[in-house]
């Protein structure tokens, strides 16, 4: 996937009022999502993907969350939901990638539905709240419970339709209204043998059917970027915003020295935030990912976004009123940010949980 060019994001900035409008991505961006890598990025070279890395999600998304976090956050999970396909059986992933690989999916981890063994394949049952990107996603792989199971550790992953799907209208957030992130419900819906996979192969990065360096991951160490890649990109954003309202000495003088230190400190935090990510990537895509490393990528995923939040929580304290005030898109920056803040993978306490123990048990 190559960066994306100044056109593309002029065009995500001119399209991110009217997305955020209507309640999810133009159309103008649903194909940008195509034309861009995005929805290719983890697609299995045999089907025409691009088979990427994980540095390459980060870069892009954080940067296209520069011109729209809701476009971002969308791009990051309809690359991410395409890797999770790639662990179905070759003949459904030729029944979604076979006439092209820019095939737009979208999934969700949350074990919400159950499914059981039929004579005809598998019945699907159940709904899904906070699926972002179902408006235009041609399938979801959805997170089920076996019924004959109590627990969730032998969950599978579904392949469904979009056509087999109700969509219910319950985003109403105040930031990144543009995802979608409606609810799904499925009833009693029958889906072919082959079209599930043990949701352990995800997480363990040990897939049966896949084969390459973007599959060989533990989902933990990796499914982060796509939800703090958006708001620290955006974070970013923010702060060059910032800088442009301070810049040239008597708007310098406006601000006391406490506000000009305010303003510092949350640009380093979101450069603290951008290498923690990095570095993520990076170690992800080198392969070399033991216990410790998957551990340090979930602390290093909730305090990126922390410090991403904090960073335009700090801006808009100091001089958001003056860009909110001078037409830029600061304000809709600041409602992103913060609503991207309380998806789960930002949890500091649930992170902080696995990491400390983990360094006990060391």
């Amino acid at each position: 996937m190559q960066p994306l060019s100044r056109d593309v994001l002029e065009a995500a900035e001119r399209e991110a009022a009217r997305s955020e409008a209507q309640g999810s991505l133009t159309e103008p961006m649903v194909r940008l999502l195509r034309t861009t890598g995005f929805a290719r990025l983890f697609v299995p070279a045999a089907w025409g993907g691009s088979q990427g890395t994980f540095l390459q999600q980060y870069r892009n998304v954080a940067t296209l969350a520069a011109a729209d976090a809701s476009a971002a956050w969308c791009a990051a999970v309809a690359s991410s939901a395409a890797r999770k396909a790639a662990f179905l059986p070759k003949s459904a992933q030729h029944v979604v990638w076979g006439k092209s690989p820019d095939t737009l999916l979208a999934s969700t981890l949350l074990p919400s539905g159950m499914v059981r063994q039929v004579a005809d394949g598998w019945l699907v049952d159940g709904t899904w709240p906070f699926v972002s990107g179902v408006s235009y996603a041609e399938w979801l792989m959805l997170t089920c419970r076996r019924a004959e199971e109590a627990s969730t550790s032998d969950a599978l992953f579904a392949l469904v339709p979009r056509s087999a799907c109700q969509v219910h209208k319950t985003w109403q957030s105040a930031g990144l209204r543009a995802t979608a992130s409606e609810t799904v419900v499925v009833s009693a819906a029958v889906v072919p043998h082959d079209h599930v996979f043990q949701r352990n192969e995800l997480f363990t990065g040990k897939p049966q059917e896949a084969s390459g360096a973007c599959y060989d991951v533990a989902n933990d160490a990796v499914s982060g970027i796509a939800f703090t890649a958006p708001l620290v990109g955006a974070a970013q954003r923010a702060i060059e915003l910032a800088l442009e309202t301070v810049s040239g000495n008597d708007n310098r003088r406006a601000f006391s020295h406490h506000e000009q230190a305010i303003l510092t400190l949350a640009a380093g935090e979101v450069d603290a935030a951008q290498l923690l990510l990095e570095r993520v990537a990076v170690t992800a895509d080198s392969g070399a990912l033991d216990r410790s490393a998957v551990v340090r990528a979930r602390r290093d995923f909730a305090v990126a976004g922390g410090l991403a939040v904090n960073a335009v929580n700090a801006v808009h304290r100091t001089v958001g009123a003056r860009m909110t005030a001078a037409g830029g898109h600061f304000d809709r920056i600041w409602r992103d940010v913060n609503a991207g803040s309380v998806h789960p993978a930002m949890s500091l306490g649930a992170a902080a949980s696995v990491y400390l123990g983990s360094t006990a048990d060391a």
